[in-house]
C-alpha cells in the first residue's frame, strides 16, 4: 500500500512538472489565450489531470511565475561570490520575462492572486539584492542603487515585453538589459563635480 502511495506522489509530481513545462512552451509560442486542452496534449496528459493541478489559467501562470522564481533563487545562490553576478541572473530573469510576457496582465485580473503575485516579486528582489551589494563592493554598478529599484526595474521588465513574436521579445530584453547596465553601472554615474580652481 505504501509502494502505491509513493508511486501515486510521484506520479502527479511528474505531470505536474510535465504540465508546466508545456504550458511554458505553449504560452511562450501562442500567447496565453491558448486552449489549456493544447498544453494537456502537449504534456502528455489528460484535461481532468491538467485541472486537477491547476483548475484555471491564473493558477498555472502563478506556478509557471514561481517555477521561475525558484530557478533564479538557485541560480543567485550558485553565483553568489562572483563580482558580475548580478548582470547573469538578470539577463536569465529577462529570458524568463520574455518567455511569460503578459502573463502577469492575465493574473493581475485574478484579485484572490495578487497576494502571490506580490511575494513573488518580493522573494526575486530578496534574491538579487545580495548579487547588487556585491556588484556594488566590486565597483561595477551605482553606489546609489537601492533594492527598491531592483523593484522597480523588474516592473520595466514586465511591461517592456509584452508585445511581439518569442524571437521578438528576446531581442528586445537583450537590447533593455544592454542599455540597463550602461544606465546602473558605474559609467552611469554622474561624475563629482570638480574642486574650484584656486590660483
Amino acid at each position: 500500500m505504501k509502494m502505491t502511495q509513493k508511486k501515486q506522489r510521484c506520479d502527479a509530481s511528474d505531470n505536474r512538472s510535465a504540465i508546466l513545462r508545456a504550458a511554458a512552451e505553449v504560452f511562450a509560442l501562442q500567447g496565453f489565450d491558448v486552449a489549456l486542452a493544447d498544453i494537456a496534449a502537449r504534456a502528455g496528459v489528460s484535461r481532468t489531470t491538467l485541472y486537477r493541478h491547476f483548475p484555471d489559467r491564473a493558477s498555472l501562470g502563478l506556478a509557471i511565475f514561481e517555477h521561475h522564481l525558484q530557478d533564479l533563487e538557485r541560480l543567485a545562490g550558485t553565483l553568489a561570490t562572483q563580482d558580475d553576478a548580478l548582470l547573469t541572473v538578470l539577463d536569465a530573469l529577462m529570458e524568463n520575462f520574455a518567455g511569460s510576457a503578459g502573463l502577469a496582465d492575465v493574473i493581475n485580473r485574478q484579485t484572490n492572486a495578487l497576494p502571490r503575485l506580490s511575494e513573488i516579486h518580493e522573494r526575486a528582489v530578496r534574491a538579487l539584492t545580495p548579487l547588487l551589494r556585491t556588484a556594488q563592493q566590486a565597483a561595477l554598478v551605482r553606489r546609489d542603487l537601492e533594492p527598491s529599484d531592483l523593484a522597480q526595474l523588474l516592473d520595466v521588465f514586465s511591461a517592456a515585453l509584452g508585445n511581439g513574436d518569442l524571437a521578438q521579445r528576446r531581442q528586445r530584453a537583450h537590447r533593455i538589459l544592454d542599455l540597463l547596465w550602461t544606465g546602473i553601472g558605474m559609467q552611469g554615474i554622474r561624475p563629482e563635480e570638480p574642486e574650484p580652481a584656486t590660483f
